[in-house]
């Protein structure tokens, strides 16, 4: 990273000292810490070993850091593990005041607007993506949703299996 770091201070250095872009060779390696103030452009290959970077950056092709996150311009991006930080889950489920609809209810509601209730629909997926910290969240509700209705339904099971008396 360090190589990048000082790539990108040599070759800022440079261009503010001239108004022609700075002509750079085809490998440059630059030791120690170095800070970049403006733009930088590179063709080609940089390799950067412990950088950081404050703001954005624009990769136009594709980028592989380090040894599992990989991107590209395409759309595609290969890592081993995401970790999204929320603030409340979907606990609230098993509350005592918490409303469960009725199996009728649920129904009445995915015949009429071919989604369930909470979770987007194609069309907004679509149009603004999903963000998955969120995502993760109405799921596990769901899933905590079903798991209550799959007791409430093992129960009426049990119920029924009692002799009459």
């Amino acid at each position: 990273m360090k190589r990048l770091t000082f790539l990108l201070v040599f070759a800022a250095a440079l261009a503010s000292a001239s108004a022609q872009p700075p002509a750079i060779p085809n490998r440059l390696n630059v030791g120690g810490n170095t800070r970049v103030d403006g733009g930088f452009l590179a063709t080609g290959n940089i390799t950067a070993f412990n950088a950081s970077l404050s703001g954005s950056l624009t990769v136009t092709g594709s980028a592989t850091i380090g040894n599992g996150f990989y991107c590209s311009n395409d759309g595609h991006l290969r890592t081993k593990e995401v970790r999204v930080t929320l603030s409340g889950w979907s606990d609230f489920v098993f509350d005592d005041g918490y409303q469960l609809p009725t199996l009728a209810e649920l129904e009445r509601y995915v015949t009429a607007n071919r989604h369930l209730p909470g979770i987007p629909t194609a069309k907004e997926v679509e149009e603004g993506g999903v963000d998955l910290g969120e995502m993760n969240a109405l799921l596990l509700q769901k899933i905590e949703e079903l798991t209550l209705y799959i007791i409430d339904l093992q129960k009426q099971i049990d119920e029924l299996k009692q002799p009459q008396k």
